[in-house]
């Protein structure tokens, strides 16, 4: 007859911390048991049910439901705090094109019409797609973001991470012309989450200093994986 001891985790689940055959130990230590009569139990499993649950278990599953049930919340709001930095940030590029062409036009003097290839530029700038250098997060801001070290993070910054690296190696190659403060690529580049993409603006004309801003950036992604894996006990992510 087998008798265990157990704490609630972060999410509510009871794991087992003290496993014990004796009876008479138990009947003396004053301490709370639970019979779980001849099934096997170590330190560290999950006690959910009347099962007792390891992480290589079939019956893990339940588990891990419980987990995203938990964190469901979570990542909807992470998801949405991001759909509004972005919708800001390319506001803030309408609003900087924008005041570019206010500063072009006098009272006196009508606006030059803007050449074939910077409205070309500007326009595809404005309809950026899911890489615009100017959008990645500042070193340093995500713990203000609240970030947890859990699976879907991981993934999510990981991605991350390669787009950055992949932004930062497109240019320094110096295959690509500049109008507007915009960075143009032909052919255009794919990036390694697949999304395809030829126009970069950037918020200065010195291309190697904001080249050296994106490496910056991407140091603070390396941290944070890095702090990621180290408390999901993970290998490191191979570096870009």
């Amino acid at each position: 007859m087998y008798y265990i001891r157990t704490i609630k985790n972060n999410y509510d689940i009871d794991v087992v911390i003290d496993v014990t055959d004796n009876t008479d130990f138990v009947q003396t230590s004053g301490l709370d048991w639970i019979e779980i009569g001849n099934i096997q139990a170590e330190n560290g499993n999950y006690y959910y049910d009347g099962k007792i649950i390891s992480v290589d278990s079939d019956d893990y599953v339940i588990i891990e439901n419980i987990i995203r049930e938990s964190e469901e919340p979570e990542r909807l709001e992470r998801e949405r705090l991001e759909r509004e930095f972005e919708e800001n940030a390319q506001n803030e590029i309408q609003e900087f094109f924008e005041n570019q062409l206010l500063e072009n036009t006098t009272d006196d003097t009508a606006p030059e019409p803007p050449d074939p290839l910077d409205d070309e530029a500007i326009a595809a700038a404005e309809s950026a797609g899911a890489v615009d250098p100017r959008n990645f997060t500042r070193p340093k801001a995500y713990p203000i973001l609240g970030v947890e070290s859990n699976e879907s993070n991981l993934r999510d910054w990981e991605r991350n991470y390669k787009n950055i690296s992949f932004s930062i190696n497109s240019l320094n190659s110096g295959n690509f012309t500049v109008v507007d403060n915009v960075a143009i690529f032909d052919p255009e580049l794919e990036f390694p989450d697949g999304h395809k993409q030829s126009h970069f603006p950037f918020p200065e004309d010195d291309v190697n200093g904001y080249i050296q801003h994106l490496i910056d950036v991407r140091q603070t992604y390396r941290d944070l994986l890095d702090t990621i894996c180290t408390d999901l006990n993970l290998p490191p992510i191979p570096e870009e």
